[in-house]
């Protein structure tokens, strides 16, 4: 951290962090209102079912323009469990996924994150018959021919698939490139390094630091 304190002496660099802390403001305090003093003193953030259900999740479904029935989000077995809710062709869907963090990198030069996963379809018009619902699944993969999420994400921009891998590349993301070449952000997301540390029961905890340039 001792470069940091030297980089923000500066008054450019300071007026620049004003800057980008002032322009995103509600959507820092709303992060920010419920990581504790002990996490920012120990450079990490703990990232909680709360934290991503009533914060996160809002914004992922507005900006990507989802607009699933329901969506809940959770913790559990450092395992992301995703249940959604929706309607596919007519039919209501219940589809879980369980997403395991392959790779995370968010440094200077790379922001990309890789997530396996594995896909359940648990639930098709409150059928319980399990050789109904066995052939429900396979008529409704026939006919969409991949994965639920493959073919509801597939078509925006910085998302690829893999089989079971889902790669997400900030950089490839328009919005993203956009706000890392603002003036007002550029030194800020050009100089944030986040790495995944480890999965707590209810989170993630991510480990947080600043290469600033000299």
């Amino acid at each position: 951290m001792a470069v940091l304190n030297e980089f923000i002496k500066t008054k450019k660099t300071s007026r620049d962090i004003m800057v980008f802390l002032t322009e995103h403001r509600e959507e820092l305090y709303n992060l920010l209102k419920h990581i504790t003093w002990e996490d920012i003193l120990m450079g990490r953030i703990v990232i909680t079912d709360k934290i991503v259900n009533d914060e996160i999740k809002p914004i992922i479904l507005d900006k990507l323009k989802l607009n699933f029935t329901a969506l809940d989000i959770s913790f559990k077995n450092e395992t992301v469990c995703l249940d959604i809710t929706d309607q596919y062709k007519g039919f209501p869907v219940k589809v879980s996924y369980m997403v395991t963090i392959k790779n995370f990198e968010f440094h200077p030069g790379s922001h990309v994150i890789a997530l396996n996963y594995i896909e359940e379809i648990s639930s098709i018009m409150n059928i319980e018959n399990r050789l109904i619902l066995s052939s429900i699944r396979k008529f409704l993969h026939k006919i969409i021919g991949k994965s639920f999420i493959e073919a509801g994400l597939d078509k925006l921009e910085g998302i690829s698939f893999n089989g079971n891998e889902i790669v997400i590349n900030f950089d490839d993301i328009l919005k993203f490139k956009e706000l890392i070449n603002e003036e007002s952000s550029n030194k800020f997301l050009n100089s944030i390094i986040i790495n995944f540390d480890k999965y707590q029961e209810g989170g993630i905890i991510f480990t947080v630091d600043f290469d600033f340039p000299k």
